[in-house]
């Protein structure tokens, strides 16, 4: 059968189409940039994992814990590897970014040039600010997508504490009927040189489980204990003292205790009052969702970056 004029043209133009699209594709896929992550374990935990995973999904290419001899623009230091000075003088990176979870300044002295300081702490912040180090308020969000699966049919109540196994709040607990601990200090039959993947995914399916977490006060004063975030993540109602941070952060998606005493109807109600219970827990998950997860933190650490290339 013989093509018409039209058709013939129609063909010929998306011919072109074609092998434009084709031509200019792997210039569309090249990676914006490459960014070296150094981290203190030469494995990356469930953090930097998604911390990682979301640089890769917004086009970066990552090199993780390794040297390099060509000046690069930007690496990213968590936890600070031990050879970190030794890495930041040999290696000329344009931007480094230092991460440090750890409650006290980073001693940035001795090094030819100075990181740029990112800490979850505002006090902190404000410290090297007045001292005249670039820093900013950040914080390595938990990651999603690897742990806290949501459960429909949560029928327990937890008691969460990873620093303190000694605490007036677990005493309490312990006289209920039906409670369940989880942290680093009750192992779960788990054995005691479990690796602490094998623990944090222990505790997460355990939070699962759980239609309530109570956490006590313990450091709310100074950052937003990780209990809290992923009893948050895993869907679970939480129950907890009332400190300005946390209520900052999460207002009324959490409920709040005064007196230990007081836990026990909490959960009663709340476990009886679903509709309540669920709008809470929602909430409070999509906070975490928003400002506390891998995801967030990416975005995050993208504007500062581009807020320091472009200043």
């Amino acid at each position: 059968m013989r093509m018409n004029t039209t058709h013939k043209v129609y063909l010929s133009v998306l011919f072109v189409v074609t092998a434009v699209v084709l031509c200019t594709l792997p210039f569309l896929l090249i990676d914006k940039e490459t960014i070296y992550i150094y981290t203190q374990n030469q494995t990356p935990n469930s953090k930097e994992r998604g911390f990682i995973d979301e640089l890769k999904k917004n086009g970066y290419r990552v090199i993780f814990n390794k040297q390099t001899s060509k000046k690069q623009k930007v690496a990213i230091w968590f936890k600070s590897p031990n050879t970190i000075r030794e890495i930041m003088t040999t290696t000329p990176f344009e931007y480094n970014f230092v991460y440090n979870e750890d409650y006290y300044p980073f001693n940035w002295r001795g090094l030819i040039k100075q990181p740029i300081i990112l800490t979850p702490y505002q006090d902190l912040y404000e410290h090297y600010m007045r001292s005249n180090i670039k820093s900013a308020v950040f914080y390595l969000g938990v990651n999603l997508k690897e742990y806290y699966p949501i459960k429909t049919n949560k029928q327990n109540l937890a008691y969460y504490e990873q620093r303190t196994a000694s605490s007036d709040t677990g005493a309490y607990l312990s006289t209920f009927d039906n409670i369940n601990y989880i942290g680093r200090f009750w192992i779960n039959n788990l054995d005691y040189n479990a690796s602490s993947e094998i623990i944090s995914k222990n505790e997460n399916d355990m939070l699962s489980k759980a239609y309530a977490v109570v956490i006590d006060g313990n450091n709310h004063n100074k950052l937003i204990p990780d209990e809290i975030i992923q009893a948050a993540a895993s869907g679970a109602l939480i129950i907890t003292p009332k400190t300005d941070i946390v209520y900052k952060t999460f207002q009324d998606s959490l409920v709040y205790y005064n007196n230990k005493e007081d836990i026990k109807d909490l959960a009663d109600y709340y476990k009886k009052y679903e509709t309540l219970s669920a709008d809470k827990t929602n909430k409070a998950r999509q906070i975490v969702v928003n400002t506390l997860s891998s995801s967030a933190s990416v975005k995050r650490f993208l504007s500062l970056l581009e807020w320091i290339t472009t200043n």
